[in-house]
């Protein structure tokens, strides 16, 4: 196993084993735990009004204890977990530290005590995640999150958004095969082949100038990169497109017709808006 294959297969473990302990903990181990999985001036970034947090205690104070008093018995359930190593500077921080795991699930809890000014509900609650992960020295160095709070909102009784285009309701499923959490060593050629086929697509989608091509999306020429049958799961407020049609009518073209001047693709958007 290469150098780089090793470190990915260190960097995946050192975020389950997080995960796993996080879920198994009482509420005073917990500070301990994420002293250990993260850097003492870890930089972690979250949606509004959760935002920036910089270093581990502030990590701690202000994210994981309230998240934890209104969720007391909260548990993370991964779908998709996966790692590797920084490609190009275009998605990306220009810092690669030693690779990076991404993964999304679910942060599912009986909500308690009101959070981010939501009131509580006392009903079970689930929390749509996905998070990148900058590893260095064996400790999680940076984090990005999304959260689906709005999701939370939703569920909690309140309709602050008009009714999505794209189906709502329910889970967002997980791979079909069952395997997205990847533990094992991946296959090199085969990340490259996904790696490149998604930034093809990406290219695609900046084919698209608003004033030349307005409702018609030929331009980006995505119909080479999806599925016809693809299921696409967007956040509350956008909805899910089963099929590519329900994706350019749904999200893409109701996106592009608000859009106003250039818009670039960045690390905290690619979860929403790819």
């Amino acid at each position: 196993m290469s150098d780089s294959h090793m470190n990915n297969q260190r960097n995946k473990q050192i975020v389950w084993d997080y995960w796993q302990r996080m879920n198994h903990a009482r509420p005073e181990e917990v500070p301990g735990l994420v002293r250990k999985a993260f850097h003492s001036n870890v930089n972690w970034n979250g949606p509004h009004p959760i935002n920036q947090i910089m270093g581990v205690d502030a990590l701690i104070a202000d994210f994981w204890q309230p998240l934890l008093s209104s969720f007391p018995d909260l548990k993370r359930t991964a779908d998709i977990l996966m790692g590797g190593t920084h490609l190009d500077q275009t998605f990306w921080p220009a810092d690669p530290g030693d690779g990076w795991v991404s993964g999304t699930g679910y942060l599912t809890g009986t909500f308690m005590k009101d959070w981010l000014g939501i009131p509580a509900t006392g009903r079970k609650t689930n929390i749509h995640f996905g998070q990148f992960f900058m590893i260095r020295g064996e400790k999680i160095a940076a984090s990005y999150v999304v959260l689906d709070i709005l999701s939370v909102i939703q569920q909690a009784g309140f309709q602050v958004l008009p009714p999505a285009l794209g189906a709502e309701g329910g889970k967002v499923q997980k791979p079909q095969g069952g395997d997205g959490v990847i533990l094992t060593e991946q296959d090199e050629l085969e990340s490259r082949k996904t790696s490149q086929l998604f930034r093809a697509m990406v290219s695609g989608m900046r084919r698209y100038v608003r004033g030349r091509d307005g409702g018609n999306l030929q331009s980006m020429d995505q119909q080479n990169y999806w599925h016809p049958d693809f299921h696409w799961y967007g956040p509350t407020g956008v909805g899910a497109s089963h099929n590519r049609a329900e994706y350019q009518d749904f999200h893409q073209r109701p996106r592009r017709s608000r859009q106003r001047g250039p818009r670039r693709i960045n690390r905290s958007t690619t979860w929403l808006h790819c």
